[in-house]
């Protein structure tokens, strides 16, 4: 029973080193770290176990005091770093989902788009014969309306961030554009596709009567693999939600 309270309560303070020092950015979050996020929980319910435990030895001064106060220090591990880093840890999490948010994050860049296709349309130009496009004075359009702020999941305020003629996601990552070409309810560019109508896979298919003039989308090159998104990292916008939101 010991042995396997001390390798337990070693485990969690092992747990606790990735998020004492976070090495992720906002875009990439290493396997360790992914580790210690969903073995956060479990791992604190022990380790107040544990701290309970060898509390209980100590105070008993029964012969395994040694085994309560090492109990202690390792139980203890894990619930300091959390209660210390639990922001800093969180933060990369929150702000790479909160990026591909339809209405804000990379998803605002959409209404810009929008704005420019209706206003100038010479503006866009198709790159070769994908729906990839670049799109003139994009950046100086948001430019004249900075700073741009976005809220991630918990909260915090963000900052757009521009380099020179590109819009970077939060890990760094030029963000692309891209304009439904063809009218077939999809925009594929960069090897992503995705459903003009946002969050719907398709659109025909979930609205037989669905209807729409245009549809713009923004996508980034994924960091990794690990926490990719499920689907496609494109977030799209077409004339009806743009209408609604604007």
């Amino acid at each position: 029973m010991r042995n396997s309270i001390t390798i337990g309560l070693f485990v969690c303070a092992l747990a606790a080193y990735p998020i004492a020092n976070p090495r992720h950015t906002a875009g990439s979050v290493t396997p360790e770290e992914l580790i210690a996020g969903l073995f956060l929980w479990p791992g604190l319910a022990f380790s107040a176990f544990g701290i309970g435990a060898g509390l209980y030895s100590c105070i008993t001064g029964s012969k395994s005091r040694a085994f309560g106060l090492l109990w202690c220090l390792l139980g203890s591990a894990l619930p300091v770093c959390f209660l210390t880093n639990a922001a800093d840890f969180d933060a990369a999490f929150d702000e790479r989902y909160a990026w591909f948010d339809s209405i804000s994050g990379g998803g605002r860049i959409n209404f810009y788009i929008h704005e420019i296709m209706v206003e100038t349309p010479g503006a866009i130009h198709f790159m070769d014969d994908t729906e990839e496009v670049t799109v003139s004075g994009l950046v100086e359009c948001m430019q004249r309306d900075f700073p741009l702020y976005y809220r991630d999941h918990s909260g915090r305020k963000r900052l757009m961030k521009i380099d020179g003629q590109h819009i970077l996601a939060p890990w760094g990552k030029p963000v692309r554009f891209a304009i439904d070409r063809n009218h077939d309810g999809f925009i594929s560019a960069g090897g992503q596709k995705a459903g003009t109508c946002c969050g719907v896979a398709d659109p025909f298919t979930y609205n037989p009567n669905y209807k729409y003039l245009r549809a713009s989308g923004v996508f980034v090159t994924m960091p990794d693999s690990m926490l990719s998104e499920s689907d496609s990292s494109m977030v799209t916008l077409d004339d009806n939600d743009y209408r609604r939101h604007r």
